[in-house]
């Protein structure tokens, strides 16, 4: 994702307090927001599976 990417979806879940904590360490040592972190994370996997994710126009053109 870049900077030109709109975020306009909300994702609600619910995770064990351990998995919360260690997601708030990697957070904290890449000087990222949980939920930057869980975007990169969750695009690092898609990237490694081969699996494209559109950005910008391309999700806007049907």
């Amino acid at each position: 994702m870049n900077q030109t990417d709109i975020k306009s979806e909300t994702l609600n879940l619910r995770i064990s307090s351990n998995l919360k904590a260690a997601l708030r360490k990697v957070a904290k040592l890449e000087r990222r927001s949980l939920a930057n972190i869980l975007e990169v994370l969750i695009a690092e996997r898609c990237e490694k599976l081969g699996i494209p994710i559109e950005t910008g126009d391309a999700l806007h053109n049907d």
